[in-house]
């Protein structure tokens, strides 16, 4: 886990090299925690967008989706709306679940504050909206 510090400097360093002109495209992943499934567009997506992808350690890390979804918001705040940036959500499968609650949890933020949300678009891959009727949610 990075320091406060050390995350300041991550992001000075991607600003810095397009000055802050590509909106932020968050990919938030599937169960594999990672968005293996979609890699293969990441380097494409990146030309236009200052992309960012959430990633989750399957082996430690046991955050529940409330936690999730403020781990997030918190991201955004920090880098988005701090910075008065636009953000388009990509959420696949698992992360098709997470987007929208981090999109009321922005829009509720930004509105207590009355301020204008960033969050410009949302794009669902996949949503995993039928997992009560898969065997994954007997396992």
């Amino acid at each position: 886990m990075m320091s406060s510090s050390e995350e300041s400097d991550v992001f000075e360093k991607i600003e810095a090299s397009h000055e802050k002109k590509k909106p932020i495209l968050l990919y938030l992943p599937g169960l594999d925690g990672v968005g293996i499934s979609g890699i293969r567009q990441f380097d494409d997506l990146s030309n236009t967008f200052e992309f960012w992808r959430m990633m989750i350690d399957r082996s430690s890390d046991r955050s529940s989706f409330t936690e999730l979804t403020t781990a997030v918001s918190s991201f955004i705040q920090e880098v988005a709306i701090e910075n008065n940036r636009d953000v388009i959500l990509v959420g696949e499968s698992f992360g098709g679940l997470l987007a929208p609650s981090v999109a009321l949890r922005v829009q509720s933020m930004t509105k207590r504050k009355a301020m204008k949300s960033p969050i410009k678009g949302m794009v669902l891959v996949n949503p995993a909206t039928s997992f009560d009727k898969t065997q994954w949610s007997t396992l």
